[in-house]
């Protein structure tokens, strides 16, 4: 059954309940794209990483130096190995 409301000889109210709800749509639209283009947010988190980077540079550079001590701490202990 039909509320009063609804039938309302200029359907003002459907209209409006409409409106809301293709608002509502067009969001729920919006979170999904955003959602499946995956290639656009690798993009802004490169970015974001980007401005970390250049507003904090130590910390990267002391990352960058800890990494690459791991490497060259792994490289000389393959190399002074005992054989087998």
């Amino acid at each position: 059954m039909s509320s009063p409301r609804e039938s309302t000889p200029d359907g003002g109210d459907l209209a409006a309940a409409a409106a809301r709800e293709r608002a509502e749509l067009a969001t729920t639209l919006d979170a999904l794209a955003h959602k499946v283009d995956v290639p656009a947010r690798t993009k802004a988190g490169i970015r974001r990483e980007l401005d970390k980077v250049r507003t904090e540079p130590r910390a990267a550079a002391l990352l960058g130096g800890a990494v690459a001590g791991v490497v060259a701490l792994l490289v000389f202990r393959r190399r002074t190995r005992w054989p087998r």
